[in-house]
């Protein structure tokens, strides 16, 4: 999967990418935990694009293995960022998405 974002501000620190597959039931079926904005590849670091106005565009691409045991879906996917000291996880603004798969 390549996930294409955009901070609002400068990072202040080093901070973490989270994506979970989720069950129905939300329960995490698969993680990755990959640096956020640290070089491209399959772990999942970020490219930093041309500015797009004054902030540029971070594309992570991301593999997630679903285990082998893993019941059929559908599945959801979360991703946010976090501050890998403290595990607090930074606010989201603007469209979220949604969806089973």
């Amino acid at each position: 999967m390549t996930l294409t974002w955009q901070a609002t501000r400068p990072f202040e620190r080093d901070l973490k990418l989270f994506v979970h597959l989720l069950d129905t039931s939300d329960r995490i079926v698969a993680q990755v935990d990959p640096p956020a904005g640290a070089g491209a590849g399959p772990e999942g670091g970020g490219l930093f694009h041309q500015p797009m106005g004054s902030r540029p565009l971070i594309v992570n691409d991301i593999v997630i293995a679903l285990p082998l045991n893993a019941p059929p879906g559908p599945y959801r996917l979360a991703f946010g960022l976090y501050d890998g000291d403290t595990l607090e996880r930074l606010p989201v603004a603007g469209r979220r998405m949604a969806g089973w798969w």
